[in-house]
């Protein structure tokens, strides 16, 4: 009985290994490249190519090393050192299996010309028809999720004379959760971005994210500099009728503004945002791939508290002007309204410094302003102050109008 039972588990060993051996041919190889191939460029309307594929039994995967999609002119958009397919069959006989997809070091190029127009807008295009195409199938396909590491991506916008390229980029995303909602989590070792003449400034970005159908949720989504951080955490309705409901909190350290305007010195002080942002965006009805919504361009409602502690030295550094006037400006206040309509009330002073030599424990102002497209509007009020070693109390109505 040993004997039996010894022969068959060799026999099965043994069959096993020719299957794998007749698997990873190049016979086999070539064939799956080649469907492989087909599909992809069927799905993609894009040139694409692939060095190798490798079939696997234990575990059942799909190996494609050297994948490169390029566009009409040959420009490439999408480069993957290895992806594996790793496929389930535990749901075989109810003609069902699930595949899982890992990507290594890929590498993804995005555009956008002075029209506007994205390159990957295309390529969207015919991936949205793919999906809808009927297919031939005998089984369902249950897409599990998706996971890269390693990755680059390198984005250029011309007309606005931005670029940004990241290193580093991790993503994972699992469907099929709660009802086949899904769940991303992504990080950005580097984010490299230079805009126009401004010194390029450095950034790590991390984001957790869940969805269902139009609905996406952001858990926490952190981008962070030198000290500085930008947060945002709320809702996202990306169906015909755009909106969103956000929490944002924002942390800028002085001393993150060095790099970025070229200054000498790292001053100490920072700026803190917190607040809401709600309404529909109506700017992105109707959006299509292509970038052209029918939209009629106004921003949600913003509700944003601001506290400030800005070194004056910081300011003179960034307008590359000197003054005789030392000391920190602080601000407390409130900003309402939808850009380009908004308005602002709150508190602004000057402490511990001076003008022209005269010193200043402290003196403020009550303010408000209204920004609109056509110009912008300061009014201060209710001055009050300690200067030299006494106080000063008073009523000014001052309405400044830079565009006047």
């Amino acid at each position: 009985m040993k004997k039996i039972a010894l022969t068959g588990i060799i026999l099965l060993f043994s069959i096993a290994l020719v299957l794998t051996l007749f698997l990873r041919s190049d016979f086999v190889s070539e064939k799956v490249k080649d469907l492989a191939i087909k599909e992809l460029e069927h799905a993609t309307q894009h040139s694409v190519r692939i060095e190798k594929a490798v079939l696997n039994l234990i575990p059942l995967y799909i190996e494609l090393k050297g994948i490169e999609l390029t566009d009409k002119k040959g420009s490439p958009i999408i480069n993957i050192k290895r992806t594996k397919g790793y496929i389930g069959l535990g749901r075989l006989f109810k003609k069902e299996f699930s595949i899982r997809v890992k990507a290594s070091e890929p590498y993804l190029i995005i555009e956008r010309d002075e029209e506007g127009l994205f390159n990957l807008s295309p390529l969207i295009d015919s991936i949205q028809r793919y999906l809808k195409e009927e297919k031939k199938v005998p089984v369902n396909i249950n897409f599990k999720g998706l996971s890269t590491e390693k990755g680059e991506i390198d984005f250029l916008d011309k007309k606005v004379s931005l670029s940004i390229h990241g290193k580093g980029l991790s993503f994972k995303m699992r469907t099929g959760l709660v009802r086949e909602g899904f769940r991303i989590n992504a990080v950005a070792d580097e984010l490299k971005v230079k805009f126009r003449t401004f010194p390029d400034l450095i950034l790590k970005a991390e984001a957790k994210l869940k969805g269902k159908e139009n609905l996406l949720r952001i858990e926490e989504f952190k981008v962070t500099n030198v000290g500085s951080s930008f947060g945002l955490e709320g809702g996202l309705n990306i169906s015909e009728k755009p909106g969103i409901d956000i929490k944002t909190s924002i942390t800028l350290i002085a001393k993150s503004f060095k790099d970025f305007f070229g200054l000498k010195d790292a001053p100490k002080g920072e700026i803190r945002i917190t607040g809401n942002i709600k309404g529909d965006l109506p700017m992105f009805e109707g959006q299509g791939a292509r970038g052209k919504g029918q939209g009629s361009g106004t921003f949600p409602e913003a509700d944003l508290d601001v506290k400030a502690e800005i070194p004056v030295s910081l300011i003179k550094g960034i307008i590359k002007k000197e003054a005789d006037i030392e000391g920190t400006i602080n601000v407390e206040g409130n900003i309402k309204g939808s850009y380009p309509e908004l308005t602002s009330r709150g508190e602004l002073s000057l402490s511990e410094g001076g003008i022209s030599g005269i010193r200043i424990k402290k003196i403020g102002s009550e303010f408000s302003s209204q920004f609109t497209a056509r110009g912008s509007q300061f009014t201060f009020s209710e001055i009050k102050g300690e200067i030299l070693d006494g106080t000063i109390e008073g009523r000014l109505a001052a309405v400044l109008n830079p565009h006047s």
